[in-house]
């Protein structure tokens, strides 16, 4: 493993990012909803793994050592001009998202800068890895690409927290997914009242029951499953020709 390996891999996790953009920003385009959550750990992974960790790696130690044999001048420059405008893209990202939350009609932006983002990484992407076949080849000597690695390596805290971003792009990889197994399950119990020849939805409330604990404590949630529960093992029939009963005794004594 080399310094350039370690950015090649960087590379495709950045690709894997760029997936999920460009899903990201058809939907919103198409009207459909994203939940802010993902779109907030877009940005949030944007943040902390490209300009954070990759750039980084890049412009403190990878740019440096190949501008060291006076070569490549010229691509490392053109190389960190886009860098700077992809922090602006990020920026603008960001901007628009939290003027959404609060209740702007920003969908519009956050699309249009979301698919400038994805266009930006594919030929940025392209641009570096010409660049690392260069520099691998003509310029790093081994000694220097072991040095690198090292030095890359050598952060715990960085180490973690790339852990931890490849899990979240691992999430919103699967969130599409998710949503299609959970509704087919739902709707795989038969939802017919006994009146109906059915066994009511009982079987439904208690996977929906399963599927929510996998997400919160239940001592935490009880409350708000046991009305999810009931609702859906409870219903009144209602009589259309009867009239609802007056109340009894004065309604604002108790």
């Amino acid at each position: 493993m080399s310094a350039t390996d370690t950015l090649r891999d960087d590379h495709k996790q950045i690709k894997r990012l760029d997936k999920i953009i460009s899903k990201c920003y058809s939907e919103i385009n198409s009207g459909k909803t994203i939940p802010f959550a993902d779109l907030e750990k877009i940005a949030n992974i944007i943040s902390e793994f490209l300009d954070s960790i990759h750039y980084s790696r890049e412009e403190d130690s990878y740019f440096p050592c190949v501008a060291s044999y006076d070569h490549l001048k010229k691509e490392i420059r053109a190389l960190l001009i886009e860098h700077e405008f992809s922090r602006n893209i990020a920026y603008k990202i960001t901007l628009h998202l939290k003027r959404w939350k609060n209740g702007e009609e920003s969908s519009e932006p956050v699309a249009r800068f979301l698919r400038t983002y994805s266009i930006y990484l594919n030929d940025h992407i392209s641009k570096e890895e010409d660049f690392f076949e260069r520099a691998e080849k003509e310029i790093i000597s081994k000694e220097e690409e072991k040095e690198m690695f090292e030095q890359f390596q050598s952060d715990m805290a960085i180490t973690k927290k790339l852990e931890s971003i490849v899990k979240d792009i691992d999430y919103l990889e699967n969130q599409k997914e998710k949503v299609v197994e959970f509704q087919k399950n739902l709707v795989s119990y038969p939802a017919l009242s006994p009146e109906n020849g059915g066994e009511g939805e009982y079987k439904k409330a208690e996977y929906l029951l399963s599927y929510l604990k996998k997400f919160h404590k239940l001592l935490e949630f009880n409350f708000l499953i046991d009305i999810v529960h009931f609702s859906f093992i409870w219903r009144p029939r209602r009589d259309s020709n009867a009239r609802p009963s007056p109340p009894q005794g004065d309604a604002l004594s108790n």
